[in-house]
């Protein structure tokens, strides 16, 4: 179980989330498929984005227009911040550029991560659900094994 908690929690947290509208069917579907354009605008730098993920952007800004209008634009007019923010250690953790750092909550910035940093989404997941549902969904708890021993016996062991 520990080895598959976050993809748990994670089903939970969004399935919760997805019966209180808190998070839209275009937007789950792009997190879990992905997208593309059919006819996506020039591509402002394809030395920093690659024509799939330049696709996958555009296909945000058509599917969930509501949300992601002029992302295309606002890259393209800020190619340099949101380079540095992709090249940055932790996207996860570092805001996206103004203003789209604090336009979009933290599901909608996974969907962003995710174009960009595909490797970063489980840190994003396990803090989204930290988030939504608290830590205890994340973390495991500590092994005491002061508290443990009252229960073995030679018949019954410890198993890790």
């Amino acid at each position: 179980f520990e080895r598959h908690k976050l993809i748990f929690s994670f089903l939970i947290t969004t399935s919760i989330m997805r019966n209180y509208g808190q998070v839209s069917a275009p937007e789950w579907n792009f997190l879990l498929r992905g997208g593309q354009s059919i006819n996506p605008p020039k591509n402002p730098d394809p030395t920093f984005i690659t024509t799939p993920q330049w696709e996958a952007i555009a296909a945000m800004q058509e599917s969930m227009g509501d949300i992601f209008t002029g992302i295309c634009e606002h890259i393209g007019e800020h190619t340099k911040e949101w380079k540095m923010w992709a090249s940055s250690e932790h996207p996860h953790d570092t805001p996206l550029p103004n203003p789209w750092g604090t336009a979009l909550n933290s599901f909608q910035t996974m969907c962003i991560l995710k174009t960009f940093r595909q490797e970063k989404v489980v840190f994003a997941t396990s803090k989204y659900v930290s988030e939504k549902l608290g830590r205890s969904f994340t973390e495991s708890p500590p092994i005491i094994l002061a508290d443990i021993f009252p229960d073995t016996s030679a018949i019954t062991p410890v198993i890790f």
